[in-house]
């Protein structure tokens, strides 16, 4: 599944993602890691999941919940019954011009990982976040689901692709 902030929204897609280290450090302790080009900053703390999306030009500011940080939640069928999850703490570390990130909302099944890259396309104003559910966390979401979604997310992209002109983008970036 892929995420597209552009240009201060937000829009989904398709799918991809890699593995990282471990890390062994206290809350507390871990440095945030930042993707940062001339149009946007995005910072993701590994300690709590809480993330920062700063547009320069506008000088406009977007966080997590400062109350709850954390990167969002994922909603899991285990024993039967939907559980929605926080993807708090997480390993994360600089991937060429992006960021790797690797959450395990099941504590007790480690195996169950949910693999996220965020990357700055072309334009050095879209970040572009995709995701990845290991086997053992796909069986939980449930194939059927996982491929519908990724499938609608890659439709919508598209359709608005063909849809928003650049003028339009222009405009908007004038806008805000």
């Amino acid at each position: 599944m892929t995420t597209r902030l552009l240009s201060n929204c937000f829009s989904l897609a398709g799918a991809t993602l890699f593995a990282l280290a471990s890390t062994a450090l206290p809350v507390g302790q871990l440095p945030a890691q930042t993707l940062e080009t001339p149009l946007v900053r995005f910072t993701l703390s590994p300690d709590t999941g809480g993330y920062e999306v700063l547009d320069p030009s506008a000088g406009v500011l977007w966080k997590s919940n400062p109350y709850q940080p954390r990167f969002g939640e994922v909603t899991l069928r285990a024993d039967g019954k939907p559980r929605r999850l926080p993807l708090e703490r997480c390993e994360v570390e600089k991937a060429g011009r992006g960021l790797r990130a690797v959450f395990t909302p099941l504590p007790d099944r480690a195996g169950a990982k949910l693999r996220v890259r965020v990357q700055p396309l072309a334009d050095d104003r879209t970040l572009e976040f995709s995701f990845e559910a290991d086997a053992a966390l796909r069986d939980l979401l449930g194939d059927a689901f996982s491929a519908y979604f990724a499938t609608s997310r890659a439709w919508e992209l598209k359709a608005w692709r063909d849809t928003v002109t650049d003028w339009e983008r222009e405009r908007y970036d004038r806008a805000v």
